[in-house]
């Protein structure tokens, strides 16, 4: 009686730190990076691309692109030689409500031909958003971004916090 009191103890104990640990079932939205508002046409192009849930996007073109996610008073961006063509939004639902959390897109650090592809991967969480990492282009880069931005206990990158303003 005691063995088997011990291992129902053992499994109620494991299967609660796996409920603890478990994460929200994570979806997608998408927008454009590339259909954008002209907002200033004065020294480089700024646009205000389509966004969600109070975040504002905004591209900046000259020599390179300046791409900057901001919630209210609070900025983060990412630098490259060009953007894709449009951002990821991961959410996931509280109740019948989209909770956004995390934000993905693709960026060139170089010009040219030979442009390798980055994917910046971005924490939303309002006036604590941040940078989590830029991942290099490879076959599995996307499902890495995504399970990364889903990641809720993800450390924002120190390499990218100065880029919080």
């Amino acid at each position: 009686m005691k063995i088997i009191s011990c291992v129902l103890l053992v499994g109620m104990v494991m299967m609660s730190g796996s409920l603890a640990s478990a994460q929200p079932q994570a979806y997608s939205d998408y927008t454009t990076l590339e259909k954008c508002r002209i907002i200033n046409d004065e020294y480089a192009t700024t646009s205000q691309c389509p966004s969600f849930a109070n975040y504002q996007i905004q591209r900046t073109d000259y020599d390179f692109s300046q791409l900057a996610v901001t919630y209210g008073e609070h900025q983060i961006s990412a630098t490259g030689c060009d953007f894709g063509k449009k951002a990821e939004w991961r959410y996931h639902m509280v109740g019948n409500k989209k909770q956004y959390h995390g934000l993905i897109v693709r960026k060139s650090d170089a010009c040219g031909a030979n442009n390798a592809s980055e994917l910046v991967v971005m924490r939303l969480d309002k006036q604590n958003s941040c940078i989590l990492d830029v991942l290099p282009a490879d076959k599995d880069a996307n499902t890495k971004a995504r399970q990364l931005a889903d990641d809720m206990n993800a450390k924002c990158s120190l390499e990218y916090k100065y880029q919080w303003d």
